[in-house]
């Protein structure tokens, strides 16, 4: 489900001009954007923090962005959508943190 996401995040940032390649791996079961570009880790950084946003706004999933390292003009960070920690529904067990007794107010 999050590779949609994922999928758009690359899309969006392969509008700027300088950015020359893009490429997710997995290593650990984490995942990593590989970003070949002339630009500034820091304006990199910038970037994609801005399309990751405003890709997942009007969701409850959460951005982690890092920089791991440069070797020339790749650059990589270690990028993840994070989902929620919580209930989202209910399972019929009767349990004590059921969504059923929340406060619906938003």
């Amino acid at each position: 489900m999050l590779d949609i996401y994922y999928d758009k995040i690359l899309s969006a940032l392969r509008k700027y001009p300088d950015s020359q390649e893009l490429n997710w791996r997995e290593f650990a079961g984490q995942r990593f954007l590989y970003v070949k570009s002339s630009a500034q880790v820091q304006t990199l950084m910038e970037r994609l923090l801005g399309e990751g946003q405003m890709t997942i706004a009007g969701t409850r999933l959460s951005l982690d962005c890092q920089y791991v390292r440069s070797q020339g003009d790749v650059h990589v960070f270690r990028y993840r959508l994070l989902v929620p920690n919580e209930k989202m529904f209910c399972c019929a067990n009767g349990c004590p943190d059921c969504t059923l007794y929340r406060d619906r107010t938003f």
